[in-house]
């Protein structure tokens, strides 16, 4: 009987995260940029916005908080393979998502037109990457003429929360993944103690 019940908790919990997650996404980086995001989950059940401006409450006057330590993010930076895990992390999860619409205009120019240049040879691969097609429409723009950052995105993706969990178990059970785990574990207690 209770082999049972755990058997349909956990089809219950492979069913919950098989449904995707979808996030609906419009950002504004011009004058007086502006971005908002919603992500809905369960079929709408659940849904969060996210960059929506409220009127700010008056500040109160806080206590200066300590300096943070970042000495033992650095030491994680250094360890071996790090940096090439979570480059693979972050292309297996971005493989995951599927992209319902994406139109945008990405228009960045920077003083020096030599600078500029150089800057969009480096982008262009990355940008260029995007697949045009009928959900597709990116309109990338370099800006020879001086200074000049402005980006415009707007679009819908979505994820199936149980697609995430191969790409994520894969990096943490990389040697480097291993590595920062325990690093992690280890300095999570010592700052307990």
């Amino acid at each position: 009987m209770a082999l049972y019940v755990l058997l349909g908790i956990g089809l219950l919990v492979v069913l919950i995260l098989s449904i995707p997650v979808e996030m609906a996404f419009n950002v504004d980086v011009r004058e007086g940029g502006k971005s908002r995001t919603t992500v809905g989950w369960l079929l709408g059940l659940v849904r969060k916005d996210i960059g929506v401006e409220k009127e700010k409450p008056k500040k109160k006057e806080r206590p200066k908080k300590k300096r943070r330590d970042f000495r033992p993010f650095l030491t994680l930076l250094r360890t071996q393979g790090l940096l090439s895990g979570i480059a693979k992390l972050v292309r297996r999860v971005l493989r995951r998502f599927r992209v319902g619409q994406l139109d945008g205009e990405i228009k960045i120019g920077l003083p020096d037109p030599a600078d500029t240049a150089m800057l969009w040879a480096l982008l262009w691969p990355v940008l260029g990457s995007v697949s045009p097609g009928e959900n597709v429409k990116l309109r990338l723009e370099p800006f020879f003429e001086g200074p000049v950052f402005e980006i415009g995105l707007r679009g819908k993706i979505s994820v199936m929360p149980i697609r995430l969990i191969g790409p994520v178990l894969l990096f943490l059970l990389s040697p480097a993944g291993f590595r920062v785990s325990r690093s992690m574990l280890v300095s999570g207690w010592k700052g307990r103690r």
